[in-house]
């Protein structure tokens, strides 16, 4: 058997599309030339380039693997194959990372395959392997490997003949572990706040319809989505005369536009978890406004009358939880934006198309919001003759790393690294799904491939459909609502199951701290010691067999992923131990803390039912 026909042997056994999408579609490139080495080990010429070392090329990858310091990634993403050596190489220095191969040249791929047997490499759990796909798929990839560093190394000899797609892997990489980054310090800050949101809006579960209700309803429907940035405000002077041509979707921060407009949204969505986002709502009334919110958003919106309320899934396993149990509410995109909700929001109703006003994205003009929004009025409240508006602006658009990026008029707009990571959201999802027609009225707004700038004049053309708009409308939450509770007796069963699971997961989180410390005093011999781990063991089965594990374990992210990065060969049994033990600690707080308020919102639960 060749070479070739054993290594794509292992392959569709690895990958079973292999043949098809691979095999039957493309042919190898002859222009690669095996040179034989005192090592053994096969080099290549490629278009007269050397691709591997003529005396050892298996060595040079593993110099080059270890020059890069992977003992503490989680995972190392290859641009490039050539022989596959640095791939192998990458492999056996490191137990346990992921490596992903990104290969935009599958002819040459394939005459790789006749060089040496490969079959270490394809036959790894450990590997990934992209022929010529989007780079944009590495970030649900990435989004599915373990806590840790995120390695980039390059295969050199063949970079610059596909630079533009390396670069492409490189933005994604860097966009991914940005976000990645963002995030972890966001749920450091607001974790405590999320989870007691949450518990506190169980009640607003028995008002509240699943968002999935409203799937499809609008099929067909122009709608125009309202974000707060400054040039919202060329729209406003426009908006009472456009309500009649489009379904108007507000976020909560465009809500005093709609206000001062005389217009009355026909959904708004508030996803934020943080109170200082629902004093955009004050002094506004909602009136028959529906609103699209999820479980964590601040209780303080739920104290308004509104039209009907609709949850959606959130991505925190508290709300997941309670879903499984009580039935799907149906999900909506989070790019970190409550804009990117909207979108999806309008994306998922069947609209089409979709507009954007106020989706800025940057600071055009060096303007932060529309005048009369929350954050501009507060910027006034709080000025002073040594701290004017001026000053308060300035703050906030340099606090985040301020950068110009180019325009929908293809000019330059100030922007910084939190808002482009949004751009890049909106442009991965505009590639997904690439049938919905999007566009933005925001010209000096930052430029978004497949979100072209429209003129809004050309709105007036369109006819007016509010007469068709408005009875479907009026009819929301009429009919009974199949997946969710209407009665807080449907919810009290599930938080009492909750309740038990987690105090059993406090009780095992007491046992092994109390086990971690007598191996921490050193007071028990060998046999002692061998007898305690072992009883970690179990409790350490127990832990992660508990359906509460995940809803505990949001709060312990932080000190996972700490003691991960720290892992290694020279760790101390001492060190372990300690680290271990300070592991235990946090299940059991956070595990209390869950209970407490837990017990607080079965009170309140079962006295409004």
């Amino acid at each position: 058997m060749s070479f070739f026909e054993e290594n794509t042997g292992c392959l569709k056994q690895r990958f079973p599309g292999f043949e098809n999408e691979v095999l039957s579609r493309f042919k190898a490139d002859s222009a690669l030339t095996l040179v034989e080495t005192d090592s053994g080990f096969p080099s290549a010429v490629y278009r007269g380039r050397l691709l591997h070392s003529r005396q050892a090329p298996l060595r040079e990858a593993e110099r080059i693997a270890e020059r890069e310091d992977l003992a503490r990634a989680s995972c190392v993403i290859i641009t490039g194959f050539g022989l596959g050596y640095l791939a192998e190489a990458c492999l056996t220095l490191n137990p346990g990372i992921s490596v992903v191969i990104m290969e935009p040249d599958i002819p040459l791929f394939l005459a790789s395959l006749s060089s040496r047997p490969l079959s270490r490499i394809f036959t790894s759990q450990r590997i990934s392997l992209l022929l010529n796909a989007d780079p944009e798929v590495l970030f649900s990839l990435l989004s599915a490997v373990p806590p840790g560093p995120i390695k980039l190394v390059k295969f050199r000899p063949l970079y610059e003949n596909h630079k533009a797609y390396y670069d492409h892997v490189e933005t994604v990489i860097a966009s991914f572990i940005n976000r990645r980054e963002i995030n972890e310090n966001t749920l450091k800050r607001f974790g405590h706040v999320w989870v007691r949101n949450m518990f506190r809006n169980l009640s607003g579960l028995m008002k509240a319809r699943p968002v999935m209700e409203l799937y499809g309803l609008f099929s067909g429907t122009p709608a125009l989505v309202l974000a707060a940035g400054p040039s919202l405000d060329l729209l406003m002077p426009h908006l009472k005369n456009l309500r009649d041509k489009f379904l108007i979707i507000a976020v909560d921060t465009s809500l005093n536009a709609c206000v001062l407009s005389g217009v009355e949204p026909d959904f708004l969505i508030v996803v934020d978890p943080q109170y200082w986002n629902t004093r955009h709502l004050d002094k506004m009334a909602l009136g028959s406004c529906a609103v699209v919110s999820e479980l964590s958003t601040h209780p303080a919106v739920f104290r308004k009358a509104m039209g009907q309320l609709y949850f959606c899934s959130s991505i925190f396993p508290l709300s997941r939880y309670f879903e499984e149990v009580l039935g799907d509410w149906g999900r909506l995109g989070a790019g970190g934006s409550v804009s990117t909700t909207a979108w999806d929001f309008a994306r998922l109703l069947g609209c089409r198309p979709i507009l954007f006003a106020g989706l800025d994205l940057g600071f055009p003009d060096k303007a932060t919001h529309y005048r009369g929004s929350f954050f501009e009025e507060r910027s006034q409240s709080l000025a002073g003759r040594m701290m004017p508006p001026e000053t308060l602006s300035f703050s906030y658009i340099t606090e985040a790393g301020p950068f110009a990026d180019v325009n929908n008029l293809g000019g330059r707009t100030l922007t910084d690294r939190r808002l482009s990571l949004y751009r890049w959201w909106f442009e991965n999802q505009l590639t997904l799904y690439p049938g919905t027609d999007t566009g933005t009225l925001s010209a000096k707004g930052l430029a978004i491939k497949n979100m072209p700038l429209v003129d809004l004049e050309n709105l007036y053309e369109r006819p007016d459909i509010r007469k068709e708009l408005d009875p479907v409308l009026r009819n929301l939450g009429k009919e009974p609502a199949e997946n969710a509770p209407t009665k807080g007796s449907h919810l009290v069963p599930v938080m009492e199951r909750l309740a038990e699971e987690m105090t059993a997961l406090k009780h095992y989180a007491e046992k092994a701290l109390a086990l971690t410390g007598t191996l921490a005093t050193a007071r028990s011999g060998i046999n002692d010691a061998g007898a305690v781990l072992g009883e970690l063991n179990r409790i350490d089965g127990h832990i992660l067999a508990s359906v509460s594990r995940d809803i505990a374990g949001f709060l312990v992210q932080e000190s996972a992923r700490g003691i991960l990065s720290r892992a290694s060969a020279e760790t101390t049994m001492e060190k372990l131990t300690e680290e271990t033990g300070a592991m235990y600690r946090e299940i059991m707080e956070s595990a209390d803390f869950h209970l407490s308020l837990l017990r607080t919102s079965l009170t309140q639960i079962t006295r409004i039912d």
